[in-house]
């Protein structure tokens, strides 16, 4: 690794960390930057210390990848652990609640998805509301299925690196084929 080489870079990479936990409605702590090691021309990781309201603090490396001139956050695996914890927590809670009210109500409708890849794939689903997230690595055919709000929408990506993987996503949203996404080289992708 080596380190930044110009002021410009840092600046914009640490308006992308504001930018990125402001967005997601983590900006309730302070972030401050230590360091910014670029690996490469693309991609930099980021050591954080974050500061939470209660006067806490934790350490933390993200990274960010240079896609079409500007920095985007790129999550980690310890990331991914970490934000799949609190919203498993937070999961649990509002399911509580809000399935209730979604049952009383009759406001939602059944998704079904079904990912296939020839090779190993991570796979990420997450519903609007984030009430719905999985992150996994996959291989072959497996199909999730869930009750969601009538109003969300989904996000659905299954990513690979081998050569020639064959990825397919299909989203079925009470029954009916609503969306899908076929790739031969391992990047398949649904929003609605």
């Amino acid at each position: 690794m080596r380190r930044t080489p110009g002021l410009e870079r840092g600046r914009s990479i640490n308006k992308s960390v504001v930018t990125y936990n402001t967005t997601v409605g983590s900006d309730a702590g302070t972030y401050n930057i230590n360091s910014v090691e670029m690996v490469d021309d693309s991609t930099a990781e980021v050591q954080l210390t974050i500061t939470a309201a209660d006067g806490s603090s934790s350490e933390r490396t993200t990274r960010f990848v240079l896609e079409n001139g500007s920095w985007e956050h790129e999550l980690i695996p310890e990331e991914y652990d970490l934000f799949a914890g609190a919203i498993d927590t937070a999961t649990a809670t509002a399911s509580a609640s809000s399935s209730a009210s979604a049952s009383a109500t009759g406001n939602t409708k059944h998704v079904e998805i079904v990912i296939t890849s020839t090779k190993p794939a991570d796979v990420s689903i997450s519903d609007d509301s984030l009430n719905w997230f999985i992150n996994e690595e996959i291989v072959g055919t497996k199909t999730y299925e869930r009750d969601i709000a009538a109003n969300s929408g989904l996000s659905v990506s299954a990513t690979t690196q081998a050569y020639r993987a064959q990825t397919t996503i299909k989203v079925y949203e009470n029954g009916e084929l609503v969306s899908q996404d076929t790739d031969p080289n391992g990047f398949a992708m649904v929003n609605y």
